[in-house]
């Protein structure tokens, strides 16, 4: 489960990535169009756009990665067991809240597109941004389950904060 669930969410940063690529290059010619006197009216609708997309693509991949901020400053001395109990507790209540974001999302997204939302200036239809984000929050929960399950069970493999600790000393 872990393989293919790593796998997916890998998958998805790449894209993320490539999304990324795709707003800066819209945001250089933006720049450069403006500069030469012909600026292009509404560019900053599809990096919006593309950004919330690409930031909803790298979540599944921090959690699978353990690569999420950890304040650990009153965990730090608990026994290992008790850390576990812990991390499987708050990965299952993040699982709740994301599959809640996923939810809403889908929800917008049907709303927006039955009401023919779209941007203000290029009339970019707004379901666009929601239908990939659900997607993406859906997978999230599914990866904060499993590494609920990996932590209760005591499987779940050191993270990258982890690694570079061990390292460093």
């Amino acid at each position: 489960m872990r393989r293919t669930l790593t796998a997916v969410s890998e998958a998805f940063a790449i894209v993320g990535g490539l999304i990324v690529v795709a707003a800066i290059i819209v945001t250089v010619v933006a720049v450069v169009a403006a500069r030469l006197g012909s600026p292009i009216l509404g560019h900053n609708e599809i990096v919006e756009l593309l950004v919330g997309v690409a930031i909803a693509f790298f979540l599944p991949w921090c959690q699978m990665r353990g690569a999420n901020v950890v304040v650990d400053f009153f965990t730090a001395r608990f026994p290992d067991k008790a850390k576990a109990g812990l991390d499987a507790l708050m990965s299952a209540l993040f699982a709740l809240v994301v599959a809640v974001l996923a939810w809403r999302l889908i929800v917008g997204g049907i709303d927006a597109y039955n009401r023919g939302r779209t941007s203000m200036f290029l009339l970019l239809p707004q379901w666009w941004g929601y239908a990939p984000a659900a997607l993406a929050m859906a997978l999230w929960s599914l990866v904060c389950l499993a590494t609920a399950v990996e932590s209760a069970l005591g499987l779940k493999p050191r993270s990258d904060h982890q690694i570079a600790t061990d390292e460093i000393q």
